[in-house]
Order: structure tokens, then C-alpha cells, then sequence
């Protein structure tokens, strides 16, 4: 082999590792978000610690210094627990799930859920029944008797977990005072900034 051979080989391998470098970084930089299922427009959230109700926050109108710490730092928590690169939806799959609609009636919510022990969980609530827009557009339920009808709720119920990386989660969608939920939804999310604020909440403040 030539010298000269030596020498375009060897920049053509300078050149391919330049590229593919760049191209992590380039992937590892670009966003991607994950479904988020909480609707915007909520007007209360409660807090449940260790299967207690630990209170809640209005976040509508005239908020004292608290709720309004509050409503900021869980939208920015709530919000990058949906943030991902597409280099990680690459490698992690995260880019391969897909977020899902469950028809199945979960009764007895606030007790199985978010009063169980140990458990962290919010409950969005919001003042006028919400559509759920799924994929886009309003999910209407083809098994249910009237399959023209776009399902609504009015509160979600999200269980966190102190999670660092993505994991597969579900809320759970009520309406009105009712403890039944009829829809859940289960997506990718990684919580554990979200956990971290919420459990670190002193109850006395809510």
C-alpha cells in the first residue's frame, strides 16, 4: 500500500468518525416530546402522600405566594418529564412506544389509588368537562353504546414514581365526584423530578 493510498484512507476514516460524531451530537441535541396526557387548563391540583390527602393548591384567581411557587414548579417538572433527545428514542425506544386509550372500569379510585400505601399522586382537577384528544383528535370509544360520543372527564389521577429513566405510566380519568374511572391512559414518562418535588412538600403548606 502507497503512502498516498495510507494518507486518503486515513482521511476518509478521519472524515467517517467526524461524521458520526457529529451526528450523536446532533441527535443528542434535537428534542422530542413524549405524550403528555394532563390537559392543560386545570384549576386545582390535590396531593396525595403516602396514601394521605396531603391537601392542594388552587392555581386560578388570586393564589398566594405558595400556589403560585407551586403552579410553576410543577409545570416545569410535569413538563420535562415528558422531554426526550432522539438519540435516546433511538437506543432506549422511546420512539417504538406507543401511548394507549385502556376501556376498563377501575372503581374505588381515591382508595386504591391514590389513598394506597406509600403512594405519591396528584389529582388534576379542572372546572368544565374536558375531551380527550388522543393521537391528535377526540377518542371516541368504538366498543361503547353510543360510538359517536367523544369521551370527557373532569379530574385525572397520575401516580409518580421515582424514576430516573422512562418508564411505561397511566392516569386514571374520572368525572365529576366519581370514584369509578372508566379510561386510563398509559405512557412514557420519566418522573423522578416530579416525585422528588411533590414528596418534599411539607403537608402544613398545602
Amino acid at each position: 500500500m502507497t503512502s498516498r493510498v495510507k494518507k486518503i484512507l486515513s482521511i476518509v476514516i478521519i472524515s467517517v468518525i467526524v461524521l458520526i460524531t457529529a451526528l450523536t451530537v446532533i441527535l443528542a441535541i434535537v428534542p422530542k416530546r413524549l405524550y403528555n396526557p394532563v390537559t392543560e387548563g386545570y384549576y386545582r391540583v390535590a396531593v396525595y402522600k403516602d396514601g394521605k390527602d396531603a391537601g392542594g393548591y388552587n392555581l386560578t384567581g388570586d393564589m398566594t405566594d405558595k400556589e403560585k411557587d407551586f403552579k410553576k414548579k410543577l409545570a416545569r417538572y410535569l413538563d420535562e418529564s415528558f422531554k426526550d433527545n432522539c438519540l435516546s428514542s433511538l437506543f432506549q425506544g422511546t420512539g417504538r412506544y406507543e401511548s394507549k386509550v385502556i376501556s376498563k372500569n377501575e372503581e374505588n379510585i381515591v382508595s386504591n389509588i391514590a389513598k394506597a400505601s406509600g403512594a405519591v399522586v396528584l389529582r388534576f382537577e379542572y372546572s368544565e368537562a374536558q375531551k380527550l384528544i388522543f393521537n391528535g383528535k377526540e377518542y371516541k370509544n368504538s366498543q361503547a353504546s353510543d360510538p359517536t360520543k367523544t369521551i370527557t372527564f373532569t379530574r385525572i389521577y397520575m401516580p409518580l414514581s421515582n424514576d430516573g429513566d422512562f418508564q411505561e405510566r397511566i392516569v386514571y380519568l374520572t368525572s365529576g365526584t366519581s370514584t369509578t374511572s372508566s379510561y386510563q391512559i398509559k405512557f412514557l414518562a420519566h418522573q423522578g423530578d416530579l416525585y422528588n418535588y411533590i414528596s418534599s412538600l411539607e403537608n402544613d403548606s398545602l
